[in-house]
């Protein structure tokens, strides 16, 4: 299988920015109480919120643009950070679960959360997964396409006739010993 570069739809973007704008449109409440009370703290406090405002939003920009995520021959890719890049892999033979999620803010906008999780924590206390993938407008083909990567692993290509003589003998000894400890046990 050869490389496949993904980038999280531009809804996502969109999404973001505009949650980052009724955030501070609600908290812009304040502030306009403090413009009628104190009048002289309010000039600055209006310049340093939209100042706020234009630095996250730039930083939100920032965030989409740099996250990607690859479907590699063995595994599942993902590059991320503005400040501090973090690459994540997750080999295909390391996956234990796969879950899409919608909360419905991204259903308005068509996106979807895909999780990946791996064995060492996909239960008890753990339950957050090892890799997410946002922003995907088709989250159900993505995830038959990382099942599919799962089920056929590349590099593996043996044949239910072909067998390895050292593995029979392996198996063949284990199945004595079997029997030998079903047989004391019986006694």
């Amino acid at each position: 299988m050869k490389s496949k570069e993904l980038k999280p739809a531009p809804q996502m973007r969109t999404m973001l920015r505009r949650i980052n704008l009724v955030v501070f449109l609600i908290f812009l409440i304040p502030i306009i109480v403090t413009i009628f009370t104190v009048s002289e703290v309010s000039i600055p406090l209006l310049f340093l919120w939209l100042a706020l405002l234009i630095i996250i939003d730039a930083y939100l920009v920032a965030m989409c643009r740099n996250l990607s995520y690859s479907l590699d021959g063995d595994a599942v890719l993902l590059n991320k950070g503005v400040f501090w890049k973090r690459r994540t892999t997750v080999p295909y033979n390391m996956i234990t679960n796969i879950d899409i999620t919608q909360g419905p803010v991204e259903r308005s906008f068509g996106l979807s959360k895909i999780h990946i999780q791996t064995a060492g924590l996909s239960g008890g206390e753990n339950t957050h997964a090892e890799l997410v993938m946002r922003g995907v407008t088709d989250p159900d083909a993505l995830k038959a396409e990382i099942m599919a990567c799962i089920k056929e692993p590349a590099g593996i290509q043996t044949t239910a006739n072909e067998t390895n003589p050292e593995s029979v003998d392996v198996m063949q000894s284990i199945l004595e010993e079997l029997k030998a400890i079903r047989q004391s046990l019986q006694k």
